[in-house]
């Protein structure tokens, strides 16, 4: 039951605070229509500024899906994180980087930084790997077993295989 409620304490503290503050306003301040729209007002930019990030990244999340900038499946850099995009919110998007990590960014900090997207929706990402070979070995051999390995793998298609290029 523990467990139940401990996520519950911070809301349990913001409905005391708010009871409080609602019982002691009109004690410490005589309710007249003036000191009642000031405190509203000074309330509602009080939350506005509070919230500010927020709606930040929520009209950023907005604009990112109808100008489709990055998709699901894109490995982008944003900054210093470089990932693929595994989910886009309407608040942050979540990347996964090579050695696992998941990282959410805001919308509002994408704004603030380029993206550098490497595959723009396309099921396809440029690879560059060096082999080294004694020079005893045969060049040729080593060229034929990898372009074997490369051709096991599911996503590669015959288009991406003309692009497959050894330098010797």
């Amino acid at each position: 039951w523990r467990l139940r409620i401990i996520p519950w304490i911070p809301t349990l503290r913001l409905m005391i605070v708010f009871g409080a503050l609602v019982t002691a306003i009109p004690i410490l301040i005589h309710p007249t229509r003036e000191n009642m729209l000031a405190l509203l007002g000074a309330s509602v930019l009080a939350i506005g500024f509070s919230f500010k990030d927020l709606i930040n990244s929520l009209v950023g999340g907005v604009f990112t899906v109808f100008e489709g900038t990055y998709r699901v499946g894109d490995w982008v850099n944003i900054g210093d994180d470089y990932g693929e995009i595994m989910k886009i919110g309407f608040r942050a998007i979540m990347l996964r980087t090579v050695d696992d990590t998941e990282i959410i960014i805001p919308h509002g900090k994408i704004w603030t930084n380029a993206i550098k997207n490497a595959t723009s929706g396309k099921p396809d990402l440029m690879c560059n790997i060096s082999f080294y070979t004694n020079t005893k070995h045969s060049a040729s051999k080593a060229r034929s077993i990898l372009l074997n390995v490369a051709k096991g793998h599911p996503l590669l298609t015959h288009e991406n295989m003309t692009k497959i290029t050894v330098k010797e």
